[in-house]
């Protein structure tokens, strides 16, 4: 009898700790409840500001229209719609946030130009990450974005060499990218018109792509201090055995 009792004892405990689990649950549930609701509903929370950053090319009013959210809603129910990255190719990736009590501010990464390139009559940019996307004014004021002369020209492969070969020396050489005004490949070279002479490069490949460069800033420094004027620099020579160019200069070549 004892033992009978003790179980059902121990039985009715158990039921009790249900009970009770139940009981707190229902309770923290009907709070968090509570809580969501007012806060929701809390004017001190609805947004007064929205703010883009991080634009250099996209207008501001713009990009507001396209992520289009209005203000004065409660500040946790915003959210970017998935489709922004879609209606807007210049927009790498967006981020929202929140400033208590009222702001809403949109993070905004733009992609970078490589080149420029044109077909059928219109202009378009090829940027870093190899999308092609619509020419904006503010792009061509804030980049010095290259013209890519024989782009339809050439197949893709050749295409990802050269792409790679611009992501190269943008990040390593960005003056020398800046100066060049238009490329093109002549044969197996890559020929790059710069403001006031030429550079043959030779197979646009990162091999010794430093040691060439500079091998140009050399005789561009030495012609300047003669008062020469240079009319292009052929690297087709230059190798890790044989460090030359071909230079050719307004009166002839040496």
């Amino acid at each position: 009898m004892k033992k009978r009792r003790r179980v059902v004892n121990k039985k009715q405990g158990h039921g009790f700790k249900i009970l009770l689990a139940l009981f707190v649950l229902f309770a923290l549930g009907t709070a968090a409840h509570f809580c969501y609701n007012f806060i929701l509903g809390w004017d001190k929370l609805n947004v007064k500001k929205i703010e883009i950053r991080g634009l250099s090319v996209l207008n501001e009013e713009y990009v507001k229209k396209l992520i289009d959210m209005k203000m004065g809603d409660n500040i946790f129910s915003y959210k970017l719609d998935d489709e922004l990255l879609l209606k807007e190719q210049w927009v790498e990736r967006a981020k929202l946030g929140r400033v208590l009590p009222d702001k809403i501010v949109v993070k905004v990464k733009e992609r970078v130009p490589a080149a420029m390139f044109v077909d059928k009559g219109r202009e378009f940019i090829i940027t870093l990450d190899d999308k092609i996307v619509r020419t904006v004014a503010a792009a061509e004021e804030k980049y010095k974005i290259p013209l890519w002369s024989d782009y339809n020209d050439l197949a893709s492969g050749r295409r990802g060499e050269i792409m790679s070969f611009l992501k190269h020396i943008r990040e390593k050489e960005n003056s020398f990218y800046e100066g060049i005004k238009s490329f093109y490949m002549e044969g197996e070279s890559l020929k790059m018109n710069m403001a006031d002479h030429v550079v043959i490069f030779g197979r646009p490949t990162l091999d010794l792509v430093g040691e060439k460069l500079q091998s140009v800033r050399k005789v561009i420094s030495g012609a300047a201090a003669k008062g020469q004027n240079i009319q292009y620099i052929d690297l087709r020579p230059f190798t890790k055995k044989m460090r030359s160019a071909i230079i050719k200069f307004q009166k002839g070549v040496e």
